[in-house]
């Protein structure tokens, strides 16, 4: 009786000591799971404080976006953009360059660089691989062409009496002949002095009132009926309008050489020489268009090829044409106001990147100040 509680007893010890030596298993790994977790943290997983911290920056070379010196110096608004949003979040960083959008993004989507910078255009299928922090830009593909000069005399006069100039100045005309009309019809039966022998002398008339249209005779009061005056106010307001306007119009023709672009719009492509960088925007839009054309490694070759009359248009966004143009010093070379596609240009990340947060936050402070107002203006780019 004796020998069967004691062994029920240390039936009990033993498995109350297995499962406290279980229980101390278990939490001996869970203790070690978060231990692992709440650790010394890397760059990116404290990047809710960067300060302190360098990041490897993958900067794509495309003026006036990021701009590379001999000297290894960088200028550029992309760049000085991100230059200001690292000042405020107090980190520092490298730089290494790559020649395209395409092998910058792959670098960020495999971790080899912290952050890509450019006119890095967001773009439904580079969202599934990589990030994007706040657009800072809203940037457009334009058409670049060649400008046909005319400064001859004949080609003046011929723009002036074409088109829309030629339109507005007829209806203007128009409208003063109604106003003279109307001022000899009400006057014609009571003003002998300017009218004649009752309604004898409309070509006296009418020259008089000319004469109100064009500022040279103002003296509205030798009218004597009310609405008379009236018109002749009228009169000598639109006349007046009218003479200024052609006087301008004259100026303009005759001082300023006219370039008539080869393409004028982005309906006149279909059949043209169309050159356009390789992988680009202007490239994709190409290609939904199902328009014709050649690839070049940067548009500063495509825009060279243009000039030697190899291409008829050059299709790339504005802002990059329009830096390369300005450093050309070609005033020959036309950029059409038309937009013909356009796209937000961001910097990219990788995927579930702890740096989102504190990157966007400093962007943000920078968009919003007049630092980048200034930046822009610098390189003759608009918001």
């Amino acid at each position: 009786m004796f020998h069967q509680p004691f062994a029920n007893l240390i039936r009990h010890a033993v498995g109350a000591i297995c499962a406290a030596v279980c229980l101390a298993l278990v939490a001996t790994a869970i203790s070690g799971g978060v231990s692992a977790q709440t650790g010394a943290p890397s760059a990116l997983q404290s990047a809710g404080n960067l300060e302190g911290k360098t990041l490897k920056v993958g900067a794509v070379v495309s003026p006036p976006f990021v701009i590379r010196f001999d000297n290894g110096r960088f200028r550029g608004l992309a760049y000085e953009l991100w230059r200001e949003v690292a000042e405020t979040a107090k980190i520092d960083f490298a730089v290494v360059t790559y020649e395209t959008e395409e092998a910058a993004l792959q670098a960020v989507a495999q971790g080899r660089i912290d952050v890509a910078i450019g006119d890095i255009g967001i773009r439904r299928e580079q969202e599934d691989v990589v990030d994007f922090l706040h657009p800072f830009l809203h940037s457009n593909v334009a058409i670049a062409t060649l400008g046909r000069k005319d400064a001859s005399l004949f080609g003046a006069l011929g723009r002036l009496v074409s088109g829309a100039a030629l339109e507005v100045v007829l209806t203007m005309i128009g409208i003063l002949v109604l106003l003279t009309a109307a001022i000899w019809f009400f006057e014609r039966r009571n003003n002998e002095e300017l009218f004649g022998d009752r309604n004898r002398d409309f070509v006296s008339g009418l020259i008089w009132t000319s004469l109100i249209a064009t500022a040279l005779e103002g003296d509205i009061f030798k009218m004597r009926s009310k609405a008379a005056r009236v018109l002749g106010l009228v009169l000598l307001l639109v006349g007046t309008t009218v003479v200024a306007s052609w006087i301008a119009l004259i100026t303009s023709a005759l001082t300023v050489d006219s370039l008539t672009p080869k393409v004028a719009s982005a309906a006149q492509l279909q059949g043209a020489r169309i050159g356009v960088e390789r992988d680009s925007e202007g490239m994709g839009y190409l290609v939904r268009q199902g328009l014709p054309h050649t690839t070049y490694e940067h548009t500063g070759e495509a825009l060279k090829a243009l000039l030697a009359n190899r291409l008829d248009a050059v299709v790339a966004h504005r802002a990059n044409m329009n830096w390369l143009i300005s450093r050309m010093n070609r005033k020959e070379i036309v950029v059409l106001p038309d937009v013909i596609d356009s796209e937000y240009a961001a910097f990219a990340i990788p995927q579930a990147s702890p740096l989102r947060e504190p990157l966007n936050r400093a962007m943000l402070d920078i968009l919003e100040s007049d630092t980048w107002i200034e930046i822009l203006a610098h390189y003759g780019v608009q918001r």
